[in-house]
């Protein structure tokens, strides 16, 4: 999904006929990857109306914007990844015996999900190798392995027939909820009061930077 600021027709004619052409292009470029640059935050903040996950998070899942260069056309753009955001990141009521707890959208109740559970990956593991702190399920109907790292590592049975045997576990998944991208293309008045906020910035941005360029030249 992508949002692209309409720059607005007034302000960029007023800057195209007082600047001279290098200066209205390097005003027009400044303003425009400035404004791409606050998009994220526009973006993240907006979709935090809806979703219970942190601004924070929620700005991780858009990707930094693509700005304009100096001697090409003063496009930028900013993408909104499809990726699904990990269940940790919202709210959770983590239940030992039932299961997880959450809430993802703020207009929707809170779901149940059972057999599921918080872990740290261990540090170094092929997963994750900062220690991730994630919400997971055991992958059924596989294998068994015994674990390489991490509180299991090296630990054998330590009664009955399979004594002194390595002690094996289940795989694990890292759970998610919804896509950012799906929240915004689900929800058509939040993608239009982004797209608002980006054109109000755009136009704020313009008109600094016109100003800025008369002030320059003492004019």
């Amino acid at each position: 999904m992508f949002l692209q600021a309409q720059t607005l027709d007034a302000a960029l004619a007023e800057i195209r006929q007082t600047l001279d052409p290098r200066a209205a292009h390097a005003a027009i470029r400044a303003a425009v990857n400035d404004t791409a640059r606050r998009s994220r935050g526009i973006i993240a903040r907006a979709a935090g109306r809806e979703l219970t996950a942190k601004i924070s998070q929620v700005r991780k899942a858009i990707g930094k914007p693509l700005l304009s260069a100096a001697s090409g056309e003063a496009v930028a753009s900013i993408a909104v990844r499809y990726a699904a955001l990990p269940l940790a990141l919202f709210d959770a009521l983590i239940d030992a015996d039932e299961g997880v707890v959450a809430q993802l959208l703020r207009s929707g109740g809170a779901q149940m999900f059972k057999h599921m559970f918080q872990a740290t990956m261990p540090k170094g593991s092929a997963a994750q190798k900062r220690g991730h702190k994630g919400i997971f399920s055991r992958v059924l109907n596989q294998p068994k392995y015994p674990p390489q790292r991490g509180a299991y590592a090296g630990r054998t049975i330590q009664r009955g027939p399979r004594k002194g045997q390595p002690l094996k576990r289940q795989a694990i998944k890292e759970q998610f909820g919804p896509a950012l991208v799906s929240v915004l293309e689900r929800d058509g008045t939040l993608s239009q009061e982004i797209t608002q906020e980006i054109d109000r910035v755009l136009a704020e941005r313009l008109a600094n930077k016109l100003q800025w360029q008369l002030e320059k030249r003492g004019g």
